[in-house]
């Protein structure tokens, strides 16, 4: 279960509202529904930019809905009551796989890459399914299929879960990378 700890509350007037805290378990995601166990429920509506003093301490901020009665208090647990469901497409391009997010708010995909024998994030192009690395659109194969292939490559497929971890680690770096 996803929960997520409030360290600080910032109430920005006639802006949003602002959490900073500690995820205890799980990966917060825009468009989820916390609550904090009385019926008290506010919807993510974007996760900020990480400061470097955040990353130190582990620190993550979340804008949030406002919503009456608020689930939003210095020490309160969050945990997820509702969260959207991501949907993977799988291609094989290059002679390789090419996992992409469907329906999310921000299009990310991770591909296998052959010769440093690990998974690798993309960034991926809001007009097309192209990335940086697979210049050409891949054949769509199912998950099974897409499993397949990489057992033959003499590796596996990651759980759904797994691949969205390292999806929105990549993004995370990335944006560091970009900012500095």
């Amino acid at each position: 279960m996803i929960r997520f700890l409030i360290e600080k509350v910032y109430d920005l007037p006639h802006r949003t509202l602002l959490i900073s805290g500690i995820p205890l378990h799980g990966v917060m995601e825009p468009e989820m529904v916390l609550g904090d166990g009385t019926g008290a429920t506010a919807k993510v509506l974007g996760i900020e930019f990480q400061s470097p003093t955040d990353r130190k301490l582990g620190l993550v901020t979340l804008a949030m809905e406002r919503s009456t009665p608020s689930p939003v208090a210095v020490g309160t647990v969050l945990t997820v009551q509702e969260a959207p469901r991501i949907g993977y497409r799988y291609q094989v391009t290059s002679g390789t796989v090419l996992v992409t997010e469907l329906h999310s708010a921000v299009p990310r995909a991770m591909i296998f890459d052959r010769e440093q024998w690990n998974w690798r994030f993309l960034a991926v192009s809001c007009k097309t399914s192209r990335t940086s690395a697979a210049t050409e659109p891949g054949r769509e194969v199912s998950r099974t299929e897409a499993a397949q292939i990489l057992w033959d490559m003499g590796t596996v497929l990651l759980t759904e879960e797994q691949t969205r971890r390292l999806m929105l680690e990549g993004e995370a770096k990335a944006r560091s990378s970009a900012a500095s």
